[in-house]
């Protein structure tokens, strides 16, 4: 075995990586030239080909970032062959991916000598300043919003990245998400045009539009929470934030189950991601003892507590050396694996759209079946740029909304045979052991 790589990785061959769409308001940073590129949910579906990068060395590179932000014992890749191969082009992918450039340069800062090579300490560098540029920007929008709140006397509640960025944790932010009332959630989207910001996107069953301005990152003000049944309870429960008057944070314990839910079953694509492990494991240490076994007793009882309690341990062993062991093997070979293939999709919400379905066949449990009766049931609620349905919307309603799921349900056939695609070929070049103890979830 390669020393420090990643145990299950035995070779690999060399992938076209196609990297990222562009989205307003939603960037992530170019690590060769340091200007904002767009985030996606698998950094590689949208672009023309450009650089070759090696799956299995990403991955390598992946668990290194994972034992370095623990461990400082592991921070010089120099004594590493397996992570000082790496290419430049195989660092941009895993920081695209993983989103940690700023906390792993953070890390990095205090290790004599320089732990990077010179070209590889530029990228990161690169990277960690668009980042950090990201994190400050949301901080001056969060105290806008503070100003918003308490000027009209409403309960507003940062969630997510937003409370890291409220705290000043070195943690990626690519969009502010507030919650409020369900009656003051208009007023202050309107109070945010006022204030020059624009509508982007459609809104959805939680969230409003999302409000866009030049220079700074998108806001969505939700009036509920996906997977949070008890809105009013979770409102009351909110604490003040003490850094920015009129803001609130979720309790210990709200903020923290919000987390794993989120990235681990609203978004099933972000499991083992560093950055939403980085941000749980921030929220578990803030946490007093009790309301992290409140959070123990809710996964506990819950029906897909296998890979909550898997994010929930790797999170906590990111304070711990040699750092976490890989509990979402599957699902983070899938994904890389997946972004270096050939997949070309078209521009503007269609794209959108496709990404969402391929994430949900991701954790490898959604079936084509239940994905089809999902897409087929669901409402016809955002408007549509392809113009002849358009047209059969307004002149003829039945017809384009019978129209539009026929669609929707191709678009989940073919992300469906992508994503199947992709696994089997991981699974030629890199076989997993068996599932033993739940100890690889997802």
């Amino acid at each position: 075995m390669r020393p420090h790589s990643v145990p299950w990785l035995d070779g690999g061959r060399g992938c076209v990586v196609r990297l990222g769409h562009r989205r307003a308001g939603q960037c992530c940073p170019d690590s060769r030239t340091g200007r904002a590129r767009p985030e996606t949910m698998f950094a590689g579906l949208a672009m023309p080909p450009r650089d070759v990068v090696d799956p299995v060395a990403a991955l390598t590179l992946r668990a290194w970032m994972l034992r370095a932000l623990a461990d400082p014992a592991a921070r010089d890749v120099r004594a590493l062959d397996a992570v000082a191969a790496c290419t430049p082009a195989t660092w941009d992918l895993v920081l695209r991916v993983e989103r940690c450039a700023l906390a792993l340069r953070s890390a990095l800062a205090d290790v004599e000598p320089a732990p990077l090579p010179p070209p590889i300490a530029s990228l990161l560098k690169n990277a960690a300043t668009v980042e950090l540029r990201r994190n400050l920007s949301a901080l001056m929008q969060l105290r806008m919003l503070g100003e918003l709140a308490r000027e009209h006397g409403w309960r507003v509640v940062a969630l997510k990245g937003a409370v890291a960025a409220a705290a000043r944790i070195p943690i990626d932010v690519s969009d502010i998400d507030v919650v409020t009332h369900p009656d003051h959630a208009p007023a202050l989207a309107a109070a945010l045009d006022a204030r020059g910001y624009a509508p982007y996107g459609a809104g959805s069953r939680s969230h409003l539009a999302a409000r866009l301005k030049p220079g700074g990152i998108q806001i969505e003000v939700h009036h509920a929470l996906a997977l949070i049944e008890d809105l009013p309870a979770f409102l009351n429960r909110a604490v003040p934030l003490d850094s920015i008057p009129g803001l609130f944070v979720p309790a210990p314990a709200d903020h923290l189950w919000h987390l794993l839910v989120h990235s681990v079953l609203y978004h099933p694509d972000r499991r083992g991601r560093i950055r939403d492990l980085l941000l749980i494991r921030h929220a578990a240490v803030d946490a007093p003892p009790d309301a992290v076994r409140v959070v123990e007793r809710r996964i506990a009882a819950h029906a897909d507590a296998a890979p909550l309690r898997a994010a929930l341990a790797m999170a906590r062993e990111l304070d711990h050396p040699p750092g976490p062991s890989e509990r979402f093997a599957r699902i983070t070979r899938d994904k890389y694996f997946l972004a270096c293939q050939r997949f070309p999709l078209p521009r503007g919400h269609v794209r959108r759209k496709l990404l969402a379905h391929t994430a949900s066949f991701l954790d490898g449990t959604t079936s084509l079946a239940n994905q089809i009766r999902r897409v087929a049931t669901a409402p016809v609620m955002d408007p549509t740029t392809i113009r002849p349905i358009a047209w059969l919307m307004r002149y003829a309603p039945r017809i384009g909304g019978l129209c539009r799921r026929l669609m929707r349900m191709i678009q989940v056939l073919v992300c469906y045979v992508v994503v199947r695609t992709a696994r089997r070929r991981a699974q030629r070049v890199l076989p997993l052991p068996p599932v033993s103890d739940g100890n690889v979830a997802g």
